[in-house]
């Protein structure tokens, strides 16, 4: 593998991170050994940035200062492998944690994968009733969650998230209790 900057998979790394926050990332940081750990070493799943000022901090665990205005970039691995060329793109995840970690579970789930796997029909026939139950269950309690918690990410806009979220929660509320009378038995 070449080192330093010339390794493709350094430089997709750090070049990732570094569109994410916005600085230029030092080439001192294509030497680091979070780096060529979470690269070479395939039972090293987690690779974290945070920024301190114009720096960005790497780690192989998902390092928060419990400041919610922390961004964190994590990439990981979906499976036990050494990070190739060949195999990056397919042997990737990418992902951000923006505010905290139970809000950004929570908008992945509500806005990525609860419709994708519950609404996209290729996907919901070969997924479990259980699983789609458990799903939506998630869904509702981290929001209850995130509302108690008092983020807020929609007011700048004007709106509070109990605006939008309580809607959308009494709403599967109705429908689950509709659902619920229609499909009990009579007695």
């Amino acid at each position: 593998m070449p080192h330093g900057l010339g390794d493709a998979r350094k430089k997709f790394v750090l070049t990732t991170a570094g569109n994410f926050y916005g600085v230029k990332p030092s080439s001192s940081l294509a030497d680091n050994q979070e780096l060529n750990n979470f690269l070479d070493d395939e039972n090293e799943f987690i690779l974290s940035f945070t920024r301190h000022d114009n720096d960005l901090h790497l780690s192989n665990k998902i390092e928060t200062s419990g400041d919610c205005q922390e961004k964190v970039l994590v990439f990981f691995k979906l499976h036990p492998t050494v990070i190739t060329e060949d195999n990056l793109d397919g042997s990737l995840l990418v992902s951000s944690m923006l505010e905290s970690p139970i809000n950004t579970l929570y908008q992945a789930v509500k806005q990525v994968f609860a419709p994708v796997l519950l609404q996209d029909e290729r996907w919901r026939s070969a997924f479990d009733p259980k699983l789609a139950s458990l799903l939506n269950e998630l869904e509702e309690g981290l929001g209850c969650v995130v509302r108690q918690s008092g983020v807020k990410p929609f007011a700048k806009k004007g709106r509070t998230e109990d605006d939008v979220l309580g809607m959308s929660s009494y709403t599967s509320y109705i429908q689950r209790k509709t659902m619920v009378k229609v499909t009990s038995p009579s007695r």
